[in-house]
């Protein structure tokens, strides 16, 4: 579980990107932060389904990528989650050769890719 002092100044970084940004809808970026969550979510419930129970992502990564979907937006949806997939999975296979431990924390490659998505589409800080 990732410690809610890590989550929170994201969380805060976000409600203030999207207070003081006159381009950003704040109805749109909750609704869009909602969706993310859902998505996510039927993802995680799907795949543990497959996998017979085994967790495959935390809490505290389900509210990192729904902190995403207030930066980012709903059209941005399928193409985070696709980069968040490949840079996870680039992450997982570093962390296999370094750590030889098959489960790795998953908030790092989320990170890393808000961090490109927002540097990538509002510059450093809008």
């Amino acid at each position: 579980e990732i410690p809610l002092y890590l989550q929170f100044p994201l969380l805060l970084f976000a409600v203030f990107h999207i207070l003081f940004n006159s381009n950003i809808d704040p109805i749109y970026s909750m609704f869009s932060a909602f969706v993310y969550f859902v998505v996510i979510e039927l993802c995680r419930i799907l795949v543990e389904k497959i996998k017979h129970n085994n967790e495959v992502l935390g809490g505290g990564d389900t509210k990192i990528i729904t902190i995403c979907g207030l930066f980012l937006g709903l059209g941005n949806i399928g193409v985070f989650l696709l980069w968040t997939g490949i840079i996870g999975c680039i992450f997982g296979l570093l962390w296999r050769l370094c750590k030889k431990d098959k489960v790795f924390p998953f908030a790092m490659p989320i990170v890393v890719t808000l961090f490109v998505f927002v540097v990538r589409y509002y510059g450093v800080f809008g």
